[in-house]
């Protein structure tokens, strides 16, 4: 990755809402080595004890301090929570990742990699063709099969609240000795076009520094 980076090639690789993003970026002309490179890594991981346990470990810390945020951060990450599903909690998180061994993460990878469904966008110096061959090197370097529409994870959704009622959720602050409080309000406006987006923008920057002195 630091020869990558001196040449000025780039990537990240993110755990998304609807699965792991791979990002690549630089001089195209040495894109697709780069690309071959670290799929080959994510097909073939080698998982050091020692490595293992340190990012658990952060990973852990991280979900744990959330409960020291500020209540407006714990009341926007409930509203979230209440309108899409499935959503999960820092908390449950935590829960979850506790019990997770190595040997769980070893067994867990083909699992992962087993099935899967790809979806690419290039944008640059590259023509079609280029393109079309990156994603196959994808799929042949991992090795995947097609993801089958009977055996993809349902997506998430948002809830349909109740038209013309106030649903109120409400709950206690995660931390003891944080004596503030939080409200977070939302709106539902239902289908809209240019001109009520247009509208509601604003009505956002119309109201908000009013409300901010408030």
């Amino acid at each position: 990755a630091y020869q990558a980076d001196l040449a000025g090639l780039y990537y990240d690789i993110n755990n998304v809402r609807k699965g792991i993003e791979l990002s690549i970026s630089g001089y195209n002309e040495k894109l697709p080595v780069l690309l071959e490179k670290v799929v080959a890594a994510c097909a073939r991981p080698e998982f050091e004890p020692s490595v293992f346990a340190r990012l658990k470990d952060r990973l852990e810390q991280q979900l744990t301090n959330y409960q020291f945020k500020q209540p407006y951060q714990h009341a926007m990450t409930s509203m979230v929570m209440c309108l899409e599903e499935p959503r999960w909690s820092p908390i449950e998180k935590l829960a979850a990742l506790e019990p997770v061994t190595l040997e769980d993460l070893r067994a867990f990878v083909p699992r992962l990699l087993g099935h899967l469904a790809f979806e690419a966008l290039a944008h640059g110096n590259l023509t079609e063709a280029e393109a079309i061959q990156m994603l196959e090197t994808v799929r042949k370097t991992l090795g995947a099969k097609e993801l089958l529409a009977t055996t993809a994870p349902e997506s998430a959704h948002v809830v349909v609240l109740p038209a013309g009622t106030a649903v109120v959720h409400s709950f206690a602050e995660l931390n003891e000795e944080n004596l503030n409080s939080a409200i977070e309000m939302i709106f539902v406006i239902g289908p809209e076009d240019a001109g009520e987006s247009a509208r509601l923008d604003l009505l956002m920057h119309l109201t908000k520094e009013p409300c901010f002195n408030e």
